[in-house]
């Protein structure tokens, strides 16, 4: 049986309630996570372990830290807690340590010494996997810093938003008005939430998304042909990536919406993407079946994207159906969620990773690229 799978990015967690629709659409989300977690200790109450739990997604790590992941933990945790002058020079000194002209200097002293001793040694390959292992090592702190960023930009919303309800009650009780107002409802406060939240500079995401494909091609991964994004600036990059190794651009050929929102309360969360899933398992199933049948086609000749899934008007009827009986927009709001098809490149060859897994069997031909937002 087909199934819907897709590999997330740039984000390694999930930390607003903008992430959560993904569930609805996807059998399984997958997540890159830097550093590996320890069995020994608590598991967190995050998001993203909640969704994992529920087997809603799945995390990877490409490239464990093993006996460095206590060193790694230490530099973020400083980095974090102090937020000053010498934090930030730590954490450049922990990359300059790694940086060429440390591994020239280092790579001089082995020649050196490998000739007094009459030994040979691949100093060109050992600089190599010295460069990747800084190169890895900046994306892991960049994610990590990223995630930090994340939770902390959540936390100023989340607070924010308390101070704007607050101050809009007073006014209320010193107006007379009822506490309670009949044109209050959950989005409303999600909405006011995700305005006090800072967008992003383009700068941060395209360095964020480095690192990401980074981490990406540290490890032997499989070679998931459904990529999605919640970050559009992220999918303008590897869109403009694939114009200029194809020679055409990407073609859209689907846009369906999402709730912008799936609840408040974490069982919200949980409760309604259930009952969502259940109910709409048939028509994700023949979805699941003809996108899987899309990227398998021979090739691809800039048809018109009507023409790749006939069915596409008829599904998005139904799927506007029963998001709007799970998740009426008057109270969930909506959100476009766009498909692009990457003919003739596979999403692993669009990252640049020669290392993933290959498609040998499947005969996967073809990537998808999806928006949220």
């Amino acid at each position: 049986m087909d199934t819907l799978e897709t590999l997330y990015f740039p984000d390694t967690v999930i930390t607003t309630d903008g992430q959560s629709p993904l569930f609805l659409f996807f059998d399984l989300v997958h997540f890159l996570q830097p550093v590996e977690g320890d069995e020994s200790e608590q598991p967190t109450a995050g998001l993203s372990d909640t969704f994992m739990d529920k087997g809603f997604c799945q995390v990877h790590t490409p490239a464990p830290l093993g006996t460095d992941r206590d060193r790694f933990l230490h530099l973020v945790h400083d980095i974090e807690k102090r937020k000053d002058d010498y934090a930030a020079q730590l954490s450049s000194l922990a990359i300059a340590s790694m940086s060429a002209p440390h591994r020239n200097n280092e790579a001089s002293k082995s020649a050196i010494l490998s000739e007094l001793l009459g030994e040979s040694r691949d100093l060109e390959a050992e600089e190599k996997a010295a460069a990747l292992r800084a190169e890895l090592w900046q994306a892991r702190l960049v994610l990590a810093m990223a995630e930090i960023l994340d939770r902390e930009e959540q936390e100023i919303a989340d607070a924010l938003s308390l101070l704007d309800k607050s101050k809009t009650d007073l006014f209320d009780r010193l107006l007379g008005k009822d506490e309670e107002s009949e044109n209050d409802t959950p989005f409303s406060d999600l909405t006011q939430l995700r305005e006090n939240v800072n967008l992003p500079r383009p700068g941060m995401v395209k360095n964020r998304l480095k690192a990401w494909l980074s981490l990406y091609r540290s490890g032997n991964l499989p070679a998931w042909w459904l990529w999605t994004t919640t970050r559009p600036e992220a999918a303008d990059i590897l869109l403009e990536t694939y114009e200029k190794k194809n020679g055409k651009a990407a073609i859209p050929f689907w846009q369906i919406e999402l709730p912008a929102a799936t609840g408040i309360e974490l069982q919200d969360h949980m409760e309604k993407i259930t009952a969502f899933k259940k109910e709409a398992e048939p028509l994700t199933l023949k979805i699941a079946t003809e996108l899987n049948k899309l990227v398998r086609q021979e090739s691809i000749y800039e048809p018109e994207p009507a023409g790749l899934l006939p069915e596409c008007g008829a599904w998005g009827e139904q799927w506007a159906s029963l998001v709007e009986t799970h998740f009426p927009a008057e109270l969930y709001g909506r959100t476009p969620f766009c498909f692009y098809l990457l003919g003739n490149l596979h999403s692993s060859e669009l990252a640049d990773a020669q290392n993933q897994k290959a498609e040998t069997g499947t005969g996967v031909k073809h990537g998808i690229l999806a928006v949220i937002g």
